[in-house]
């Protein structure tokens, strides 16, 4: 996919990459929580609990999207820690 950076009219060819369903299960099932309880309490005329989950909402996406950011720009860092705290457990534990 082709995107267009705003403000400027260079263009960035993008992959995009669907993660599995096992992947995302516990984000989905924690966004159906709390978006079921949002609808809850605009049901009951309760604004303040509703704006209150809304951010909740806002503030959990925004923490996706750095840990998204982070596995995008490091992934290799990842990998490799990933891998260098496996040999450090399996040492210490013989």
């Amino acid at each position: 996919m082709d995107v267009k950076r705003v403000g400027t009219s260079d263009i960035e060819h993008v992959t995009l990459t669907r993660m599995t369903n096992e992947a995302i299960a516990d984000r989905r099932a924690l966004f159906e929580i709390l978006t079921t309880a949002k609808n809850q309490q605009n049901k009951q005329n309760d604004k303040g609990s509703a704006a209150l989950i809304d951010k909740a909402i806002i503030l959990w996406t925004k923490m996706m999207d750095v840990d998204a950011e982070n596995n995008r720009r490091y992934p290799i860092l990842t990998r490799d820690f990933k891998l260098l705290l496996r040999v450090f457990v399996s040492r210490s534990i013989t």
